[in-house]
């Protein structure tokens, strides 16, 4: 079991996380394991210059790969995998899950590019908990 901590900076999920309504995160790399602990947190100001606001421990029950690219995504890297564009109904779920707003693939892809630097290319773990 590992230790993490995360920062949450995206408005519409901060309320959702704390009060336990949203209870998935999607982050880049493939670091987090069924039973690790996540300590979720926010900033009093400007993000990693100020405070922590809040904080919340999460046990995590559930954790699916996502090989995404700026057309869409697979959750397996075998050659012979479901493909869901971003606007397809399965990314609609995911984002919805996420408190993605308005709730659709194609804005959560938008959200993956910006919080990755503007590159959406990559392994990510949709982290679910609760």
């Amino acid at each position: 079991m590992t230790h993490h901590m995360m920062s949450i900076t995206y408005g519409p999920k901060i309320a959702a996380v704390c009060d336990g309504t949203c209870t998935q995160i999607i982050r880049k790399g493939n670091r987090v394991s069924v039973g690790d602990t996540i300590i979720f947190h926010g900033w009093e100001g400007k993000p990693y210059r100020s405070k922590w606001n809040w904080r919340k421990r999460v046990f995590v029950t559930e954790v699916i790969p996502m090989y995404a690219t700026e057309y869409g995504f697979t959750h397996t890297k075998n050659m012979n995998a479901i493909f869901y564009p971003w606007d397809d109904a399965h990314a609609d779920e995911i984002a919805a899950m996420d408190f993605i707003s308005p709730p659709h693939g194609l804005m959560l892809a938008r959200a993956l590019a910006e919080l990755n630097g503007g590159n959406i290319d990559g392994e990510y773990q949709i982290i679910r908990w609760g």
